[in-house]
């Protein structure tokens, strides 16, 4: 049986893909006169801002001064990012009936900071794990093993919810179950061994009967 739920934020909680690959094509045009389609941008959906840019940049310094400024670009569109429709209902109805909630993701402490918290969703959450709390990120087994360390719960009683084939990866690595946020999924063809396919929010509440 199914006690904690563990969500990834962008393209699961939140529906960032649109700002954030908009505005890493932003930076990477007036920062390093780069031209790229954004369908060769997806590639960063569920992975840590400073692991998608290191193709482009080539030391720490330029990472930071890089990261900055797309981040600064980023908080331009924030008011366009928004929670999934009944997203924010669903974790209300978990919270109150007890189930124990966390977030894995692979933004920073800052990020969250300044993308997610206007949301008012971190009520709901007993745990968050960010980029910042761990060397190796998704699709690790890492930060989702943290969080069911940090929470001391089972491995096989938990289910990781996400949208992308890094959260995918790091959930089979840990040893939970997977389930497929299919509303914010991209490319859905990869998704075929996935037993646990989430078509909406709502069917969130079905997997307290698995």
């Amino acid at each position: 049986m199914i006690k904690t739920i563990l969500f990834d934020v962008d393209g699961t909680i939140i529906d960032t893909e649109y700002v954030m690959t908009h505005y890493l094509q932003k930076t990477l045009r007036e920062e390093l006169e780069k031209e790229l389609p954004i369908q060769e941008l997806h590639y960063i959906l569920g992975i840590p801002g400073r692991e998608a840019i290191k193709k482009f940049v080539n030391t720490e310094e330029e990472e930071d001064i890089f990261l900055s400024k797309w981040g600064k670009n980023v908080l331009l569109l924030a008011e366009n990012v928004q929670v999934f429709p009944h997203l924010a209902e669903i974790l209300q109805k978990l919270h109150i009936k007890g189930i124990q909630l966390g977030i894995v993701t692979s933004k920073t402490k800052e990020e969250m900071k300044n993308e997610f918290d206007r949301f008012d969703l971190n009520q709901y959450f007993d745990i968050q794990i960010t980029a910042s709390d761990t060397n190796l990120h998704k699709p690790f087994p890492d930060p989702i093993q943290k969080a069911i360390d940090e929470l001391h719960v089972k491995n096989e009683e938990t289910i990781y919810i996400g949208d992308s084939l890094y959260d995918m990866q790091s959930a089979k690595a840990c040893g939970v179950t997977f389930g497929l946020a299919k509303w914010g999924a991209q490319n859905i063809e990869n998704f075929q061994n996935v037993v646990i396919v989430i078509d909406s929010p709502q069917e969130i509440l079905d997997l307290l009967e698995i």
